[in-house]
């Protein structure tokens, strides 16, 4: 009845983005070099092909000492270079939001722990004379994060003949070239060479 003999159906298609859920972060870098978090989904985390990163400028505790961070939008992932200035560890926390497609998750937060650099600080002494062997490197190793005690970095040199020794400083030395690698409780080895 009422002149009504079918019924048309028209299908639509309706494409629902999930919103990215990412936990909070943590990194520990020595300064001067570049951390990478590039969230993916797991058990903690969704974050769907395509999502991608801003923030703002992060914050510093303490306020200063820190060179190479800055804003981002729209990323593929949350990367940067940073240098500590300073003689302590530095933590940066950015606040970051993810989106995926039109859909914006809840921010998260990368705290990014940059620990000083060592500072060798040496005093190279060259031979009086040619097989005098009375050459002598000093240093006065600061910045890192010194171990406790009385012994706050471990030394390691080595050079011509087989030479190797353990010391701070080192004395009677032939000519040569000769390499010390310091290291610290942060994990940030310097490594460097010298020339008596």
């Amino acid at each position: 009845t009422g002149g009504c003999f079918g019924l048309t159906t028209n299908l639509a298609t309706v494409i629902v983005n999930p919103v990215p859920v990412i936990s909070n972060k943590s990194e520990i870098i020595c300064s001067g070099n570049a951390f990478t978090t590039s969230p993916a989904t797991s058990a903690s985390d969704l974050a769907p092909t395509g999502t991608t990163y801003s923030w703002a400028l992060p914050a510093f505790n303490p306020p200063t000492g820190i060179t190479g961070a800055s804003a981002g939008i729209n990323q593929s992932s949350i990367t940067q270079t940073l240098t500590n200035t300073t003689t302590n560890a530095i933590t940066v926390v950015y606040n970051v939001i993810p989106k995926t497609g039109n859909c914006v998750g809840n921010s998260f937060t990368i705290t990014v722990t940059v620990n000083p650099s060592i500072s060798v600080n040496p005093t190279v002494v060259n031979s009086t004379c040619y097989l005098a062997n009375n050459g002598s490197i000093t240093t006065n190793a600061t910045g890192g994060i010194p171990f406790s005690g009385s012994n706050p970095y471990i030394y390691s040199w080595t050079g011509p003949n087989g030479f190797s020794a353990v010391a701070p400083s080192i004395s009677n030395l032939a000519i040569g070239d000769y390499s010390l690698t310091v290291q610290d409780q942060g994990g940030c080895p310097i490594s460097v060479s010298y020339t008596i």
